[in-house]
């Protein structure tokens, strides 16, 4: 957006029609507003953001747009010509005023009138002359409300002034409060609850599997498969070792491994039910099938492990991109510093 030209009447402290040709001011690059107190440098910046939104940024009174100084029949009103992208506008505004009445005695209230034009062709052609289409046009055309146009493109300066010698706590909350970074709080709260609910999930998931873990335990060492010296699971026992040596040393081959042309991998043999109450939990049919089921439940448990643990490594990268954002905040606080610094040269210079 790009303004070109303001021009007020009977608004603020200006009594009579001032005009300001922004053209030519920012020919150079950069231009500065400067005068004594009460000059009317605010008000420019405040007819504006009057001209553009119906109203005006800060906490000043609002009926104080009207100039107490204009003559009666002077009607306060704002106009002012931009352009956005490849468009150019031109915003003529009236807030709601007095004006004598034209018979007799006595005042009237006059609404408040708009009128947006746009030119096309270089002509200019009237676009709305309604005060809540000339907003969603505005809105439109610069892409913010007078919320965000005040904190972006203008910063009420009270607050400015406070923000350039406020310590770093203070200036962090003046900063907040000026750029609403309200949204970005929100997400950092909601990472913050995400990455310790994924933590709990994965201790959860690891708690699962270290009790599979010693169930598996318990199932070996019960079947006296298990090394006593060193804990080795399914080690093949040694025949009169442990209170399992008497089943095992009349067995013959490894009850859990099947050899070829055994009954158990006979195609003639009746197949056995695990599940049958007939078998023993401490024959070797019954160790297999506990620790098959335990095979089953740790491998669910690793695969619920791992998805937990994938949205934890999400959560981090997320809380990473909202990290690099605060960075940029204090980026903003250090350009912060040297606005300070130079705005104190400045006074330095006009004390000398």
């Amino acid at each position: 957006m790009r303004i070109h030209r303001l021009a007020a009447t009977a608004f603020g402290p200006f009594p009579d029609e001032v005009q300001v040709d922004f053209d030519t001011l920012s020919a150079a690059g950069l231009f500065l507003i400067h005068g004594p107190t009460g000059a009317g440098k605010t008000s420019l910046l405040d007819a504006i953001c009057f001209a553009l939104f119906a109203d005006v940024p800060g906490l000043r009174d609002k009926r104080g747009i009207v100039s107490d100084h204009a003559a009666p029949t002077a009607t306060p009103s704002v106009e002012l010509e931009f352009t956005s992208g490849t468009r150019r506008f031109r915003l003529r505004r009236s807030p709601a005023h007095s004006r004598p009445k034209k018979r007799g005695t006595g005042t009237i209230e006059a609404p408040a009138t708009v009128s947006l034009a746009e030119q096309r062709r270089g002509e200019w052609t009237v676009v709305s002359t309604r005060n809540d289409e000339a907003a969603e046009v505005i809105h439109d055309v610069i892409g913010m409300g007078k919320e965000q146009f005040a904190r972006v493109a203008m910063l009420p300066q009270g607050e400015f002034a406070a923000f350039l010698t406020a310590k770093d706590d203070d200036r962090r909350n003046l900063l907040e409060k000026l750029f609403d970074i309200s949204r970005f709080a929100d997400v950092e709260e909601w990472l913050v609850e995400q990455r310790r609910a994924s933590e709990a999930e994965v201790q959860s998931r690891r708690r699962g599997i270290d009790t599979g873990l010693a169930r598996l335990a318990d199932v070996v060492a019960a079947s006296g498969l298990g090394s006593a010296a060193d804990g080795t699971a399914l080690a093949r026992p040694e025949v009169g070792s442990g209170p399992a040596a008497e089943a095992v040393s009349g067995a013959g081959p490894d009850p859990l491994v099947a050899e070829p042309g055994s009954p158990a991998v006979h195609s003639g043999s009746p197949a056995v039910d695990p599940d049958s109450p007939d078998v023993d939990p401490h024959s070797p049919q019954g160790i297999r099938t506990r620790l098959h089921d335990l095979g089953e439940a740790l491998d669910a448990h690793l695969s619920e492990a791992m998805v937990a643990l994938d949205i934890a490594v999400a959560h981090e990268r997320t809380a990473a991109a909202a990290a690099e954002r605060g960075r940029a905040l204090a980026t903003l606080r250090e350009r912060g510093r040297a606005a300070r610094d130079s705005l104190a040269a400045v006074e330095l210079a006009e004390g000398e």
